[in-house]
């Protein structure tokens, strides 16, 4: 069975769940030795402030005080790569991530979420993971109770001595969620996100073709920075996909804008619904049939 475009589309959480639960039946966790690293940086990261268009009018009008914090610390990466009309900049507390993009094993997926209401900041991370089970079912691991640092250590260690490992691990990030004093505190977990994955990436070696690392999270911050040099809950975020598999060093999506009328309650319009690029993902690698219709061009 081929899925197309339109049942691939996800509008709901019913929706949602079906899909996944569709796909699950056509995927085989067994057909290779590819296992699927899934990072939630859990809080909410703004991916404004880790893949920018820092010269944006709106972005500059919004978040004055935060873009004069990255202009007088550390000079933003420019990524050399245009995107809806926007030159995209790369945080400087996450330099480490550019030798990867510019080697096309990473790529970012902008303006992603969830395209529902929920209310709580615990209802879409219920969401999220609700779905990634369905999808997984129990072929996923989550290591619980251990840091970012730790669990992947935990899974390079298996990984080494080829000790069992689910298709699918889970490991959660907290402390995005940044009401407050956003430049400092983000810069410390932006660093140690990106030289962890880093770290862990390069350590891999001659298995890099069997791991694909999803970095993601729940949703991202308003575009408008509020006094207290923090940004409260938004919309749409940005996804980091790195494996040999794909199409790297690209941004992928629909970039909505960023003019008052084109945002979502106060924050980036989510475009591209984040479980559907699991979705692909998950039906790219473990998959049998031919997947033609996909919403993104990630895979080779």
């Amino acid at each position: 069975m081929k899925i197309s475009r339109r049942n691939m589309f996800l509008t709901s959480s019913v929706g949602a769940v079906l899909i996944g639960s569709k796909i699950s039946d056509q995927l085989n966790f067994y057909k290779n030795r590819h296992k699927i690293v899934i990072i939630n940086a859990d809080g909410g990261l703004d991916g404004l402030h880790l893949v920018s268009p820092i010269n944006n009018y709106f972005l500059k009008k919004y978040r004055p005080n935060i873009i004069r914090s990255l202009r007088n610390d550390l000079k933003m990466i420019d990524l050399d790569y245009n995107f809806g009309k926007e030159d995209f900049f790369l945080n400087p507390s996450a330099s480490c991530l550019l030798r990867l993009f510019k080697e096309n094993t990473l790529s970012f997926v902008h303006a992603t979420g969830l395209k529902e209401e929920y209310s709580r900041h615990s209802d879409a991370r219920s969401i999220y993971n609700d779905h990634l089970y369905n999808l997984a079912k129990d072929k996923i691991h989550f290591i619980k109770n251990k840091n970012l640092g730790q669990g992947l250590d935990i899974i390079y260690e298996k990984i080494k001595n080829n000790s069992p490992l689910q298709p699918v691990t889970l490991v959660n990030h907290p402390g995005w969620d940044h009401h407050n004093n956003l430049p400092s505190e983000y810069k410390i977990k932006i660093n140690e996100l990106s030289t962890r994955v880093y770290s862990f990436w390069e350590s891999l070696k001659k298995n890099q073709e069997n791991v694909s690392i999803i970095v993601t999270t729940e949703f991202g911050r308003s575009v408008k920075e509020n006094y207290s040099l923090g940004c409260d809950h938004g919309a749409a975020s940005v996804m980091m996909i790195l494996s040999r598999k794909i199409n790297g060093g690209r941004i992928y999506g629909n970039w909505p804008g960023l003019d008052e009328n084109q945002l979502s309650d106060g924050g980036l319009k989510v475009t591209l619904d984040s479980r559907q690029v699991l979705n692909e993902i998950m039906y790219m690698i473990y998959s049998e049939n031919n997947f033609t219709n996909r919403r993104i061009k990630l895979f080779i």
